[in-house]
């Protein structure tokens, strides 16, 4: 047997196989552990090929190794299957070691080999049962995992469809934190501590969320778990969201039913009727206000006299005097099957006061057959007391109706009259049975407003045009009451007269516009007129009756200059003098009618020389506040202007003690404003205007007349010790 030195130790091994072969495979030497493994003795197996030892299967991979082997390699641990002297297959882990010479060539192989059969075969095994544990935990209904260090390490498919997710590798290392709602993680985290210390820990309840946000609830069961050397949890977990959702709506449902009878009773009890509720053994349930009717403390009481009652109240029918006898009661006919309503009459024994009740019986029943029975008593004593006095104010009422001086329609849902008084009759020509077939919309012609968009108790007050019989309209007042139950009252007033009064009032109203019209441009045509007519005067003063005493002047002047005697020259003198001052007086007048200036340089230069001439006679300290004109104004306008200014400034030298005045003339919007004020002592404006409307001042009435006649508008603002403003507003449009 030809090996090395350094295998001695391993040649005698009986664990390993080593087989030495040339590089055609022939085997050369084998060992004990060798033939243990293959059950070859030496003398069976030397010169023969290695491929003897191995299964078809690997035949090709025997060939590969060689190959190998003659390239100076090393091929370490692979496992392989062979084949034994009787068949059976290896599993065997093999090294193989070439066999070199000093020359580095290659002259062999060493075959180390490991039997492997029975590891694998316990592999298998393991694998087969954990194949079946897999197989048996993927069919389980329930949710079944494994988790380490807080992390799912497993899942089986049960767990994968009840948390909604795709697949089994979308839950595979996801931290078990992110299932279960965060009120529940550390009850989560108490259990696993306790099952990780060797605890007995009972099945707890844990709420996960699924994929899609939903809630589960689960039972979990968990038990400690080594898993790859490492402490894990195997746990299982039964959805029991449904069980819980029952149990909640069962607990609700107690809860809600108790409440139910809670409130039945204190509905019971807050009944303003006498009521109970009985069988054909006696009575279950009355309320406090029955046992006060007849006087007795409790249901016991009432069971135990029940039998007597209606002769201990003396019940009898209203509409009898024969006292009731206990089997024809109301409760006795309801037990029959029977829903009945009776008026009786009840007296108290001890007080004797009868009292008018209302008894009404209805069987309970079940499944088709009557199980008990009950009974509501109404007083109606103050009822029926009042049906009296009903009835006298519904005869009071109708006769307030009949006495009405208006039409008076009560119209129902339908709009059918079912109430109406004998006025309505006049007004719309109708008699009783006609109106009974008569619709409200075939009476009213004017149909647009819709009383049903208004709400009840509403009161409405419209004006619209009725149609008689004899299909003639006429217009009436009407007054609209809707009522709770949808009831609509009409009352209706013929206004023909008031309309045909109210038509003739218009028609003067439209003639007295008319005529302030006509007055108002006759005051217009006037103001022009005499504004013409003072330009003309103006114009006779400057030109004819000037020129004429300025001729005179030169005449007398040259008249002296022949004259010696002392006496005619004085007299000449005084004549030029009277000739100055009445050409001075003259041009006065000129200027007061018509000033020049106004038709050549405007309105602001005639107002501005106006004021200045003004101050100076009269020391009254005076300004114009304006700014540059752009728009034109209407000569019209400026003649207004001017007159009013004139006016106004003449009052306060006359009346006003003032020291200052100011005119502030500006244009707006197409508007001209006009300001005349001063620090005057004021006036009495509402007396003014009371003499002026008596003619004895004729002052502010001129001003408001002139601003008008042009469309203009004019007010005055003054008080004692106050000063006066005087406002005016005048359109810059076209006067017509």
């Amino acid at each position: 047997m030809r090996h090395s030195q350094n295998l001695s130790s391993l040649w005698k091994s009986k664990k390993d196989s080593i087989i030495e072969t040339n590089l055609s495979g022939i085997i050369l030497s084998w060992n004990q552990g060798a033939q243990k493994l293959y059950g070859y003795r030496q003398g069976e197996i030397i010169g023969k090929s290695i491929s003897i030892l191995m299964s078809k299967k690997r035949n090709n991979e025997y060939s590969k190794n060689l190959n190998k082997i003659n390239r100076n390699k090393r091929i370490c641990f692979f496992e392989s299957e062979h084949v034994d002297k009787k068949g059976n297959i290896k599993f065997v882990q093999t090294t193989i070691i070439p066999i070199i010479n000093k020359n580095d060539l290659v002259l062999g192989a060493f075959f180390i080999g490991r039997d492997l059969t029975q590891k694998i075969k316990l592999i298998k095994d393991l694998q087969a049962e954990k194949k079946r544990y897999r197989d048996i935990v993927e069919m389980a209904p329930n949710i079944s995992g494994i988790f380490q260090d807080e992390k799912i390490i497993f899942i089986n498919s049960a767990g994968v469809k009840a948390l909604g997710s795709k697949n089994i590798d979308s839950l595979i290392g996801k931290p078990i934190k992110n299932l279960i709602l965060p009120d529940d993680f550390h009850k989560f985290q108490i259990r696993n501590q306790q099952l990780l210390k060797g605890k007995k820990i009972h099945p707890i309840e844990l709420r996960l969320k699924r994929n899609d946000g939903s809630i589960m609830i689960v039972e979990s069961y968990a038990r400690f778990y080594q898993y790859l050397g490492k402490p894990a949890i195997q746990f299982v977990a039964q959805d029991i969201t449904k069980r819980k959702k029952i149990e909640d709506e069962r607990e609700n449902l107690l809860k809600v039913t108790k409440e139910y009878a809670a409130e039945l009773n204190a509905i019971f009890e807050s009944i303003p009727h006498a009521i109970y509720v009985g069988t054909k053994k006696g009575i279950k349930r009355a309320n406090r206000k029955l046992l006060d009717l007849y006087n007795l403390k409790d249901i016991n009481e009432l069971n135990s006299v029940r039998s007597q009652i209606n002769k201990r109240m003396r019940i009898r029918y209203l509409d009898s005097n024969k006292i009731i006898l206990t089997k024809d009661n109301v409760f006795a006919k309801a037990l029959k099957g029977e829903s009945i309503v009776r008026e009786i009459v009840l007296t108290d024994p001890k007080s004797k006061i009868q009292k008018i009740i209302r008894s009404a019986g209805a069987p309970i029943k079940s499944n088709g057959n009557t199980i008990a029975a009950v009974v509501i008593n109404t007083d109606i004593t103050a009822l029926k007391k009042n049906e009296n006095d009903i009835a006298e104010s519904e005869r009071r009422y109708r006769s307030l109706i009949e006495q009405s001086f208006d039409g008076i329609a009560l119209i129902n849902k339908n709009g059918k009259i079912i109430v109406w008084n004998s006025k309505l009759l006049e007004l719309l020509g109708y008699n009783e049975d006609e109106i009974l077939n008569l619709n409200s919309k075939e009476i009213i012609h004017n149909k647009k407003i819709n009383i049903k968009e208004k709400k009840s108790r509403d009161k409405l007050h419209f004006e619209y045009e009725f149609i008689r019989k004899d299909k003639n309209h006429f217009p009436a007042e009407i007054n609209i009451s809707i009522f709770e139950n949808g009831m609509i009252m009409y009352v209706i007033k013929d206004i023909s007269e008031r309309k045909a009064a109210e038509e003739m009032q218009e028609k003067l109203f439209n003639k007295l516009i008319e005529a302030q019209n006509i007055m108002k441009n006759l005051s217009r045509q006037l103001i022009q007129v005499q504004e013409q007519e003072r330009r003309n005067i103006a114009r006779e003063l400057h030109d004819e009756i000037g020129q004429t005493l300025t001729a005179i002047k030169i005449d007398i002047l040259n008249a002296i200059k022949f004259i010696r005697s002392l006496n005619a020259l004085e007299h000449l003198n005084d004549s030029i003098k009277m000739v100055e001052e009445t050409l001075n007086n003259v041009r006065e007048m000129s200027l007061k009618l018509r000033p020049s200036i106004l038709d050549d340089l405007g309105l602001i230069p005639a107002v501005r020389w106006f004021l200045v001439r003004q101050s100076e006679r009269t020391g009254i300290n005076a300004k114009v506040i304006t700014k540059p004109l752009t728009e034109k104004i209407p000569s019209e306008i400026q003649i207004t202007c001017y007159r009013i200014i004139q006016e106004a400034v003449t009052n306060i030298i006359k009346h006003s003690n003032a020291k200052n005045m100011t005119v502030e003339i500006n244009i707006l919007s197409n508007e001209l404003y006009l300001i005349i004020s001063d620090d005057g002592i004021g006036y009495d404006v509402h007396s003014a205007r009371k003499m002026a409307a008596s003619g004895s001042s004729i002052g502010v009435l001129g001003m408001q007349e002139r601003a008008e006649a042009v469309g203009g508008w004019l007010d005055i603002f003054s008080g004692p010790n106050k000063g006066t403003k005087i406002h005016a507003i005048f359109p810059l449009k076209q006067i017509a």
